[in-house]
This record gives structure tokens, sequence and C-alpha cells, in this order.
């Protein structure tokens, strides 16, 4: 059973397609996951809780181009994140599956590592804890400590460029050669049998025409699998570089160019359900 926590504190039950509000995590959650076993619970973190832009982006320090903190209307979420992590507590032991998610960057402030201290889990845990991470804060200090702390995970890299140029028009910092190194080398410390790695990118007309790239990166870099997601818009300007009638044959010509540059290199490559057939 799948439980999705909003850092609120609201909880719906079920897969994303047939979510049911089930109220608060404090009243109503613990009485769903104390009935329940092999749960997999997903904990969202604030919507303004990252460190490419901090927590209020400005033109001197902004979020990244596909970012809803990027928005003049932007509006910052209730951070009940503590809170929620006390009412799950004693029931842990019910979860199989714990992810960590939403727009935030969960190793910033050592977040990720607060909420599963305050939850007592450790490296003899029977839970998975999976994440997405823009890699910038992965270094070998942090590396250590994930390794030490988490009994199992999956962890995905958004990195959505193959090179500089793009990575500063999507992500806007000068940063793409520290967060591919630091992905290389946690896929080169990591046990293979007990930590997954992702390359999980978002595309758009901006990386279209790297997907191939992205295969060749994922094979260099040791990683399990490559997703590749269609940018999601979070604004009218973004719809002309988001997948749309008017640039789908573009994106499925894309699409058929990295299958067979994966199946030349023996790479598992994932496209969501919304990819132009």
């Amino acid at each position: 059973m799948q439980i999705k926590i909003s850092s609120n504190g609201n909880a719906f039950l079920g897969d994303p397609k047939t979510q049911l509000r089930i109220g608060n995590v404090a009243q109503s959650c613990p009485y769903e996951i104390s009935s329940k076993t092999e749960l997999q619970v997903e904990l969202e973190l604030p919507n303004f809780h990252c460190n490419i832009g901090g927590e209020d982006p400005t033109t001197g320090q902004m979020a990244c181009l596909m970012c809803p903190r990027s928005l003049r209307d932007f509006k910052r979420e209730d951070d009940h994140v503590a809170s929620i992590c006390d009412s799950l507590k004693p029931h842990v032991a019910n979860i199989q599956r714990l992810e960590i998610s939403g727009l935030a960057e969960p190793f910033w402030r050592d977040r990720i590592f607060e909420i599963l201290e305050s939850l007592d889990l450790n490296r003899d845990s029977n839970i998975k804890i999976v994440t997405t991470t823009n890699g910038t804060l992965l270094n070998k200090t942090t590396r250590d400590r994930w390794f030490d702390l988490v009994p199992k995970s999956e962890i995905r890299f958004s990195i959505d460029a193959t090179n500089p140029e793009t990575y500063v028009r999507i992500r806007r910092i000068h940063e793409f050669d520290l967060v591919v190194e630091n992905m290389n080398q946690y896929c080169r410390e990591r046990d293979p049998d007990r930590h997954v790695a992702v390359l999980g990118n978002n595309i758009n007309m901006l990386n279209v025409d790297e997907l191939d790239e992205m295969v060749q990166m994922t094979k260099d870099n040791f990683c399990h699998v490559l997703s590749l997601v269609p940018t999601a818009s979070v604004g009218p300007h973004l719809n002309d570089i988001c997948l749309n009638t008017s640039n789908e044959s573009i994106f499925r010509e894309a699409a058929e160019k990295a299958k067979r540059k994966a199946k030349e290199l023996k790479v598992n490559v994932r496209f969501p359900g919304n990819w132009p057939a």
C-alpha cells in the first residue's frame, strides 16, 4: 500500500491515479501504517528547500529554469516534516520503502540525514530509501555518511545535460563537472547490491538532442538505469520548450536514437507513459 505525505502533514492513500485524502498524518496516518505491512511511504520535503537559488531565489541567485521557485507568484509550503517524523517513528518497522521527494534538494543542510536519524534508521533497518538529488552536495563526506547509515537505497541523479553549456542554461549554475564527478564517485564507491543509481533527466527542447549522449553518460558513470522524463511546464514561459504537439516528432525521433544507442551499449533506458509513441 502507498501513502504520500505532504510537507504540511496532509496524507493521501493509494497510487497517484486513485489517491484518497485521509487527513492529517498525526491523526489518520498512524492508524493506516500500524494496520499494514510492507508499506511504501512518500514524504515530500517543503518546496523551498533547495541549494540552487536558496530559499528565496533572486535574479542574482536563480532557481533552475523549470523550478516553480523561479515564478513570481511562488508560494512557500508549510514545513511540518519534524512532526510528521514523530508520527511515523513508532511505525517504521511497517515501512518497506521510504521516498524523500519534492522539489527540494534532500542533501542540502543535511535534511535527509536529519529525517532518517529522527526515525532511528540505521544500516541494519529493513527499509529502502529513495530520493532524487541534483548531485552538487554529494561529496566524499556525504557519500560516506550515506553508506554508513542507509541499508538500501535508490538515488536518482537529476543533471539534465551532457555538457556544461546545456547544464548552465537549465540549472543556471556552473557546476556540471562537479555533479558528474560526484555521481561517478558515488557509483564507484557504492555496493551495487545495496545501492541503486539512476541517471534521471528531465527532457525538453534544450536537451532533447543529447539523449544518446545521456545513454553514454549512464554507461561511463556506472549507473544502473537511465530514466528520461519530459519536463513538466510550470508556466507559459516554458510551454514552447516542453513536449507539445508541435515538437513531439522531435522527442519521438530522439527517443528512437537513444534506444538504439542503449541497445548497443547494453544500457537500461526507461521512458514514461507520456513519452510520444
